[in-house]
């Protein structure tokens, strides 16, 4: 008796952890500086040497992965592997000659969006698109008044026009970038919208955040 009520004590104790242990995306989600800024790293600001450094006293930084890719014309991209997601989740910055301009970071979905509002409060806007390459899309994009962007995205699906936002939705990316400077990642493809001709087609899909509700996403042709 008191064994069989031993073991359901402690069954219960370790379910209890289980619950309140974050999964390993999360800690991404830096909140030790305002964003756009990522552990110390400042869009806009800080220079690309500057972040190299920085870079592999980030926590769950692998620094052996880190890589610089130099493209000409003064722009050079930097990747690396957070150890934190067993090698699932990784990072690349793209910088100029003067300084970081984006952050990406791929969550691999391990991040919430309940998650997600909890370290850097609600967007200020929202909006998707739905297409069809080889399989049919759909990806959800929420802008935040700090210079951050995360994006939500599925493929596989029938063609289906709307996604209804709830809080165990899974964010696949987070986007750091200068506050004025929603052009460039459209430009780059930062957002995974390859087939977006402008940034003006981004603003014109975007909507005021209305809470966890229904969107209806703009067909890309």
């Amino acid at each position: 008796m008191h064994l069989r009520r031993a073991i359901r004590i402690t069954a219960g104790i370790l379910l209890g952890l289980a619950a309140c242990t974050p999964t390993p995306g999360v800690g991404l989600l830096d909140t030790s500086c305002q964003a756009p800024c990522w552990h110390g790293i400042v869009p806009g600001t800080t220079s690309i040497d500057d972040a190299l450094e920085l870079l592999p006293q980030i926590p769950g930084v692998s620094g052996r992965s880190i890589a610089v890719r130099d493209e000409g014309g003064g722009r050079k991209y930097v990747s690396w592997v957070m150890t934190s997601g067993g090698g699932s989740f990784y990072g690349e910055l793209t910088a100029t000659s003067s300084a970081v301009s984006v952050i990406a970071l791929s969550l691999d979905g391990e991040v919430t969006l309940k998650d997600l509002f909890l370290a850097y409060g609600q967007p200020e806007v929202a909006g998707g698109f739905y297409g069809q390459g080889e399989v049919y899309w759909r990806s959800v994009f929420l802008l935040f008044d700090q210079g951050l962007a995360a994006v939500l995205g599925d493929e596989g699906w029938p063609s289906i026009e709307t996604w209804r936002l709830r809080p165990g939705d899974r964010v696949t990316h987070l986007y750091f970038y200068e506050p004025d400077s929603l052009h460039q990642l459209v430009q780059d493809d930062w957002l995974l919208l390859p087939m977006l001709p402008d940034v003006d087609t981004l603003i014109s899909a975007s909507n005021p955040w209305e809470g966890y509700s229904t969107l209806a996403l703009q067909p890309v042709r």
